[in-house]
C-alpha cells in the first residue's frame, strides 16, 4: 500500500522547476527521517510553531494532494523504513527506484528521509554481502562432520582388513605346522621298526639253527643205536 501511494505521488507530481510550489515547513531538532513532519501553515504571531521557513515542493493538480503530499510521502517512507524487504523483492517491485526518485525531492525533509532510507538499505546490503563472502559463513558444518565420519569408517575398514589378514596368516601357519607334524610321525615309526624286524629275523635264525642242531643230534643218536644193534 505504501509503495502504491509513493508511485501515485511520483506519477502525479509535476517535478519541473517551473511547476514547483512554495510551502512552509517547521525546522525540526530531531532527524527528519524519524520525526513526523507536517506541512505547516503560516506561523502565528505568537510563534508557537517555532522556526518556520519557506520551502519548495512538487505541485499537484489535485488540491487535496497538493496540501498533504509531503505528509503522505513522509508517512510512507517511515513505514517502509520499518520493513525488512529482501533485495529481490525490492528489485521486482521497483521500490528502490521509487525511493531513489524521492531523494531529489525539493522539500528538504522529504529528500533527507528518502536519503536516510536508501542509506539504510545500502548498509544492509553491504552487511549481507560481507556475510555471503565470508568463508566462515559459507562453510557447511555438516560437510565437515560427514567427512570426519567417512574418515573414521575408512580407518575402521582398514583395521578390519588388517585383522582379517593376520587371522588368515595365523590359520595358514597352524595348517603348515599340523602338516609337518603328521609327516614326521610315519617316518619315526619306520625308523623304529627296522631294528625290531632285524631282531625278529635274528631270533628266527637262531631258532632255526637250534632246530637243525637238535635234528642232527637226533639223527646221530639213531645211527649209533643202529650200529649197536648190528
Amino acid at each position: 500500500m505504501f509503495l502504491v501511494t509513493l508511485k501515485q505521488l511520483l506519477d502525479d507530481a509535476q517535478t519541473e522547476p517551473k511547476h514547483l510550489t512554495e510551502t512552509k515547513a517547521r525546522k525540526l531538532d530531531v532527524p527528519p527521517h524519524v520525526a513526523d513532519h507536517r506541512a505547516e501553515p503560516p506561523a502565528p504571531e505568537n510563534g508557537l510553531l517555532g522556526d518556520v521557513r519557506k520551502v519548495k515542493t512538487w505541485s499537484y493538480k489535485d488540491v487535496h494532494t497538493q496540501a498533504h503530499a509531503a505528509r503522505l510521502t513522509l508517512e510512507c517512507l517511515r513505514e517502509l523504513s520499518a520493513l525488512c524487504l529482501p533485495p529481490r523483492a525490492m528489485l521486482d517491485t521497483k521500490l528502490a527506484d521509487v525511493v531513489l526518485a524521492f531523494t531529489g525531492h525539493p522539500h528538504p525533509v522529504v529528500a533527507s528521509a528518502a536519503q536516510a532510507l536508501v542509506a539504510r538499505w545500502q548498509r544492509r546490503l553491504l552487511s549481507a554481502a560481507n556475510v555471503l563472502t565470508d568463508p566462515t559463513f559459507c562453510e557447511d558444518p555438516t560437510v565437515t562432520v560427514e567427512a570426519g565420519v567417512k574418515q573414521i569408517q575408512r580407518l575402521e575398514e582398514v583395521a578390519a582388513a588388517a585383522d582379517a589378514a593376520a587371522a588368515a596368516a595365523a590359520a595358514a601357519a597352524d595348517a603348515v605346522d599340523a602338516a609337518t607334524g603328521a609327516a614326521a610321525v610315519p617316518a619315526s615309526a619306520g625308523v623304529g621298526a627296522a631294528p625290531a624286524a632285524a631282531a625278529a629275523a635274528a631270533a628266527a635264525g637262531e631258532e632255526g639253527g637250534a632246530g637243525e642242531a637238535e635234528g642232527d643230534a637226533g639223527a646221530g643218536a639213531e645211527g649209533d643205536d643202529a650200529m649197536a644193534v648190528d
